[in-house]
């Protein structure tokens, strides 16, 4: 079965909530949003050298990588192991802020890798998903997609 994996760097971005433009009375999506979906295209693109469009059902594997703050020692602890990014107080922050919802994580990668010259046609093709948000020693979102059938 054909299976794409690939790396998102940087800091791991959620998918924003559509604005409404009063003046034009216009929803829209944010374009941080636009861009961030483009980042997730061209590090497909960039990994996934001679790729075919899936077109029948995937799962989606995600996981986001954030490093932690300084002066959380907590979290450093768990960069190696990379363990879950919380600590004991519930606080889940790393080196340049808060860390994304990990759905709106998800929501974000399948909609950067679907269209055309794309991983997916569609995201409806999703029928199975995996996440997890872990401290590691270096931001970013590792992707996997796997065709459930033989194309």
């Amino acid at each position: 079965m054909t299976r794409y994996e690939f790396y998102v760097d940087g800091k791991p971005h959620g998918k924003d909530r559509p604005r409404f433009n009063t003046k034009t009375k216009q929803v829209f999506t944010p374009i941080e949003t636009h861009r961030y979906e483009e980042h997730v295209w061209r590090a497909f693109l960039s990994q996934c050298s001679g790729y075919h469009t899936l077109r029948g059902p995937v799962s989606l594997d995600v996981t986001a990588v954030y490093t932690p703050a300084a002066d959380d020692p907590e979290a450093l602890a768990k960069v190696a192991e990379g363990r879950p990014a919380y600590n004991a107080t519930g606080r889940r922050t790393s080196k340049d802020g808060r860390i994304a919802d990990l759905d709106n994580v998800i929501k974000i990668i399948s909609d950067g890798v679907q269209g055309k010259a794309a991983a997916i046609a569609d995201d409806t093709q999703v029928v199975e998903i995996s996440s997890r948000s872990i401290y590691g020693p270096r931001q970013g979102v590792r992707v996997v997609i796997t065709a459930l059938t033989e194309e």
